[in-house]
């Protein structure tokens, strides 16, 4: 097992089990990695349903694919008018 400190917290990892880190902990790191979590998230559910593989599901990550186009063209819109 090894550990990486970061913003304070000392998070234990075993290339076995998965994270470990203090139980009070919990609240600190989940503050400091919620982006990251919530990412990780999506990006597994996209992964879901591709290896799904039936229509639904491709046409389920044809609208993710849509709304992330949607949302970079509205991020390219906010930056050219700064």
């Amino acid at each position: 097992m090894t550990y990486v400190a970061t913003a304070g917290v000392v998070i234990y990892r075993c290339s076995e089990h998965g994270v470990w880190f203090d139980k009070e902990r919990r609240a600190e790191v989940t503050r400091e990695f919620a982006g990251q979590i919530a990412q990780h998230r999506h990006l597994l559910e996209i992964v879901g349903l591709l290896k799904r593989g039936d229509d639904a599901s491709f046409r389920s990550f044809a609208r993710v694919i849509i709304d992330l186009e949607t949302q970079i063209g509205e991020l390219r819109r906010e930056i050219e008018r700064r």
